[in-house]
């Protein structure tokens, strides 16, 4: 099979971009993502609704690699990392400010290096939370935003790094971890304008790997995320444009005993979404972790994606 050159993929990922961005379209929910960003964040319901159902499309590429001193080296054209993830999401308000909510991932990953190429397909790993809106609104405030706290749990369903049996970890779709996170959010909107603010803790428990003749204890320790994020409706047409920004941090991690850098990634999103009717959106994001820094021991992609949101009212 011929081989992809990098700029015939860098084409190709420039054309995809720019058709899928024809599509400019979103959702009634709006509501900022719950931080984290390993693409098993969940949203949190912070409007009217009673219940919401979403499904998620995305493509990522790896473009370059940050090092534990903070230098970046790109990616050689030999060495390709692509990923597209099919993520279904729910949640329901339960009772008056409580919620519950789950998050599925299905993952289909390319890896190719020199000669090798690998591909593999399955699950990525099932997140189950709870909220409570802890500040109400139940009367106008022009300055008072509503007021969140989430836990979640990430509970690994494929294999991760430590167990892989692939040479290129292509079969790598989990993060290989039970995984505890709290946190809050801020949520205010105006007449055409949004603003949030959150905040996340997690910490993800040890265990042993065994993939044949390793046998490693692995200890990933916490990691914590912020979210910034604002947007403003575009007049009348029923579309939003929104941005994000999200640091992300991860302890070192525990391999029998020896400890790793820490990673440091910044997640910048653009957004624009569409309001199809009362109770459908669609909506376009581009996330790319290559424009703020510094980032430190981690890999960083460039990823596009589509929601298409159903929501039921209270």
């Amino acid at each position: 099979m011929k081989r992809l050159k990098f700029d015939n993929y860098q084409r190709f990922f420039t054309i995809y971009l720019i058709l899928t961005s024809c599509l400019w379209t979103s959702s009634r929910l709006l509501a900022a993502p719950c931080c984290g960003g390993n693409g098993s964040s969940i949203s949190l319901i912070t409007g009217d609704e009673k219940s919401v159902f979403r499904f998620h499309f995305s493509h990522s590429a790896v473009v370059m690699d940050a090092s534990p001193d903070g230098r970046y080296y790109p990616r050689y054209s030999d060495d390709i990392d692509l990923r597209n993830t099919s993520v279904i999401e729910g949640g329901r308000i339960v009772h008056d400010r409580w919620q519950v909510r789950f998050l599925l991932p299905l993952i289909y990953q390319y890896r190719q290096v020199i000669g090798s190429k690998e591909i593999e397909f399955g699950l990525g790993d099932l997140v189950l939370g709870g909220g409570w809106e802890f500040m109400p609104l139940y009367r106008y405030s022009k300055w008072k935003p509503k007021g969140f706290v989430f836990a979640n749990l990430t509970v690994p369903l494929g294999k991760s790094v430590y167990d892989s049996n692939n040479a290129l970890f292509s079969d790598a779709l989990s993060q290989g971890f039970y995984r505890l996170s709290t946190g809050f959010l801020f949520a205010k909107s105006w007449s055409f304008f949004d603003a949030s603010l959150g905040s996340e803790l997690h910490y993800s428990l040890a265990r042993r790997f065994k993939s044949g003749e390793q046998n490693e204890f692995v200890n990933p320790g916490f990691g914590f995320s912020s979210n910034m994020g604002g947007g403003a409706k575009l007049w009348d047409s029923g579309m939003r444009l929104g941005v994000e920004l999200t640091p992300i941090y991860e302890s070192g991690v525990q391999i029998n005993g020896t400890t790793t850098e820490h990673q440091l990634v910044w997640n910048t999103s653009l957004s624009l979404q569409y309001l199809l009717s009362n109770d459908w959106g669609v909506s376009i994001v581009y996330t790319d972790q290559t424009l703020m820094g510094p980032a430190r021991n981690r890999a960083l992609t460039r990823l596009l994606g589509v929601t298409l949101s159903k929501t039921w009212d209270r």
